[in-house]
């Protein structure tokens, strides 16, 4: 069978899925099949609604590079907003014409004879299939939720905030907050205003940078929607000062990082103390390297942690009984709502989705427990042919300028194989061993892996979600070799 048209398959619709089959459309023509599990476009976007749930990547960033927003109505975007410019983009592309939606993909199987891949889906209870020659996985790591055992056994409201129940009223509650990542950053200080008093619960403090929001006046939108170059040029400087912060990641002990690890202490204790308690400082502000863990932005978080109407207790819960939690100090809380801002178990994002490649090789097998997720240029995999996973391992850094990264890399992959009449491509496992081994060497000595701290970057003492260099590095690193392939004609 000669590829001159592929047929293409896109697991998820969030920015990497839209992404893929957006470029699809623009380099080949190609109206590649979606599958949504949700019954929206969005991924990410859509499954998170918990109260203050907005990105804490600037607004002027965090659109396609292909179809930037003019009107963008704050320099960080709320969730409702994020979701609303998706589905623009995605009318604009006729991407609802092309996806199945409340469609689970629950396995995906090479099949060597046919060299194509066998999609079972499942849709209303029945299981279908369809092949396809090329897939793209762009599922992303933020998922499937991580909901600790223990807290299992609460007999009171219960809900995470990656699967929110909006119809659930905080307003004179007990409300107990497990964690404090972005999820719990963004969300207390907007229940800390309704409930009757908050429970934060933390085993290790987070770093907190203001967030500056500020509202994009109407004369600026005007201006970025009829002058698109200013808009581009915006683009540009907020991406050269975040790639400016990299020295920051790459040596935890440098001056440069020591200086901004005091400014961010600095800060922190002033905006404690503007709120008369600097009694928390202990307890609030970390004692490992700056942006070993993601760095959180806010500038209402510190101060609703400092409202008399919440108690902050760092350790662990140690035992769940009814509506009571106890604390290793031996204090206990009865509370009506139990929060759990627990993240997402992104080891095991593949959950329910079986991915078996060449020879019956299981990728969900391969990279179970703390086994190193090998790639080959963080999306393809060997015995995966014309497989490319998104926003998969050593890929999380700039998010969307990754994922466009990804995209053009996968372009160029298919490029090649149409136009010299190749079935099938998947990476050498010297070219993905010599791979694996550059970023592994990249890693050693940067703030990730030596900052002191633990983090959903890692598996055991691998660093394994985050490239070791800048943003500029891995566009440049993303240039196809079909010498590091095997061809199958």
């Amino acid at each position: 069978m000669v590829i001159h048209q592929p047929k293409i398959a896109i697991i998820g619709s969030g920015f990497s899925g839209m992404t893929a089959a957006i470029q699809l459309q623009k380099k080949f023509g190609i109206r590649a099949r979606l599958f949504e599990m949700n019954s929206d476009i969005g991924g990410t976007w859509l499954a998170n609604t918990y109260p203050g749930c907005a990105c804490d990547i600037p607004s002027g960033l965090y659109s396609f590079g292909f179809e930037q927003n003019p009107d963008w109505t704050t320099t960080y975007s709320s969730q409702p907003e994020i979701h609303d410019y998706m589905k623009r983009v995605a009318k604009k592309y006729n991407l609802y014409e092309q996806t199945y939606f409340n469609t689970a993909v629950v396995q995906v199987s090479w099949i060597e004879s046919r060299h194509q891949w066998q999609v079972d889906y499942r849709r209303i209870d029945h299981i279908q299939s369809e092949y396809y020659d090329i897939i793209f996985g762009g599922v992303g790591p933020l998922r499937i939720i991580s909901v600790p055992e223990q807290y299992k056994a609460f007999k009171g409201t219960i809900m995470h905030t990656g699967a929110w129940d909006s119809n659930v009223d905080f307003t004179g509650k007990r409300v107990a907050v497990i964690g404090n990542g972005a999820s719990a950053v963004q969300a207390i200080p907007q229940l800390q205003k309704v409930v009757k008093h908050l429970y934060s619960y933390q085993r290790t403090p987070t770093w907190v940078a203001p967030r500056y929001q500020l509202k994009y006046p109407n004369g600026i939108k005007a201006l970025f929607r009829w002058i698109p170059f200013l808009m581009r040029l915006q683009r540009i400087l907020l991406y050269l000062m975040h790639e400016m912060t990299f020295p920051l990641f790459k040596k935890s002990d440098s001056y440069f990082a020591h200086f901004v690890r005091w400014w961010f202490k600095r800060d922190m204790m002033k905006r404690l103390e503007r709120k008369g308690r600097a009694d928390l400082a202990p307890w609030l502000i970390p004692n490992y390297a700056l942006g070993c863990k993601r760095i959180a932005r806010s500038e209402n978080y510190l101060e609703a942690l400092s409202e008399s109407n919440v108690t902050v207790k760092m350790g662990n819960i140690i035992h769940v009984e009814d509506c009571t939690l106890t604390h290793q100090d031996g204090s206990s809380v009865d509370v009506d709502i139990l929060v759990l801002a627990t993240g997402f178990n992104v080891t095991g994002f593949l959950s329910d989705l079986t991915i078996t490649g060449r020879h019956g090789t299981v990728l969900n097998d391969l990279w179970t427990g703390n086994n190193y997720p090998n790639t080959y240029k963080t999306m393809t995999i060997k015995d995966f042919p014309n497989f490319f996973l998104l926003l998969g391992p050593h890929s999380g850094l700039g998010v969307i300028l990754m994922i466009e990264c990804q995209v053009d890399y996968a372009i160029q992959c298919i490029k090649y194989m149409i136009r010299n009449n190749i079935k099938a491509l998947d990476p050498t496992l010297e070219a993905q061993s010599r791979y694996v081994s550059k970023v592994k060497h990249g890693l050693k000595g940067t703030t990730w892996a030596n900052g002191g701290c633990s983090s959903y970057y890692k598996s055991g003492d691998d660093v394994f979600a985050i490239w070791p260099g800048t943003v500029a590095s891995f566009w440049l690193d993303m240039k196809f070799d079909h010498r590091d392939f095997t061809h199958y004609q």
